[in-house]
């Protein structure tokens, strides 16, 4: 009997010891969990500092027109205006784009507290504006353009009487990496690239590659990486605005 309670005691302790080591060869292939989360640490800064950097929010006010042809005053409507739902006190021309419906630059001007708008064959437009962006201005003369009245401020009479309308549609905001902003960054990284990770909050010993991309590569800011040195890599999609176009881009994010 007590034979068998020795075999059965040393069955239990080579089990055991079968599975120590099973465990030990387990962390052995298997990184230890502490240098992932370090490294997805170090990434997270990163993706946060070029964020931060690249970014803009961008507003965007949709308003669609229906202009009634006067029979009494037929003519050719090249432009309109309406009173301006910008705040012009401290939003500048420069900061402000407009697009149709289908994609085309429209011109505009402030006067007073009045919009003008360039007419397109589209009744549908967009106004777009941020206050961290400049956008290419061209100051544009519009004359002779018809007087179109927001529908919703209109009383019964007036609507009756006035059968032009302007309706807008909610405005709404995205943020987006900005090409110029890029382009700063890319200086700062060959140029100022020790501030530029102290900004970031990096850790000194650490460092950082960027790649932006679409169907061609636009930014690449990459430095040596020491042979033999790990790295950590991520890759995110987001947009980009670039010459008032809005476009997708991929970005591949490396530490090391």
């Amino acid at each position: 009997m007590k034979n068998k309670k020795a075999v059965l005691h040393i069955e239990v302790i080579i089990s055991f010891s079968i599975f120590i080591g099973l465990l030990f060869l387990i962390f052995l292939m298997i990184k230890p969990i502490r240098e992932p989360t370090l490294s997805n640490t170090v990434l997270d800064v990163a993706e946060a500092g070029i964020k931060r950097d690249a970014s803009i929010a961008l507003t965007t006010f949709p308003f669609a027109i229906d202009i009634q042809q006067n029979p009494n005053n037929p003519h050719t409507i090249t432009c309109f205006y309406f009173e301006n739902p910008l705040n012009t006190s401290i939003l500048l021309p420069k900061n402000v784009f407009i697009k149709d419906v289908n994609k085309n630059n429209v011109a505009f001007t402030f006067s007073g507290r009045d919009l003008y708008v360039q007419k397109t064959e589209a009744d549908f437009y967009y106004i777009y504006y941020s206050f961290d962006e400049e956008f290419e201005y061209i100051g544009t003369t519009l004359s002779q353009c018809d007087k179109i009245n927001d529908r919703n401020q209109q009383n019964q009479n007036e609507q009756q009487e006035q059968k032009d309308e302007l309706a807008f549609s909610a405005p709404r905001t995205q943020v987006l990496f900005s090409y110029n902003k890029l382009l700063d960054m890319h200086e700062r990284y060959y140029n100022n690239y020790a501030d530029l990770k102290k900004d970031w909050y990096l850790p000194e010993t650490s460092n950082f590659a960027i790649k932006i991309e679409n169907d061609d590569i636009l930014f690449e800011m990459t430095r040596n990486i020491p042979q033999g040195k790990e790295v950590f890599a991520r890759e995110f999609y987001t947009y980009m605005i670039k010459d008032k176009k809005i476009e997708q881009v991929k970005v591949n994010l490396k530490v090391w």
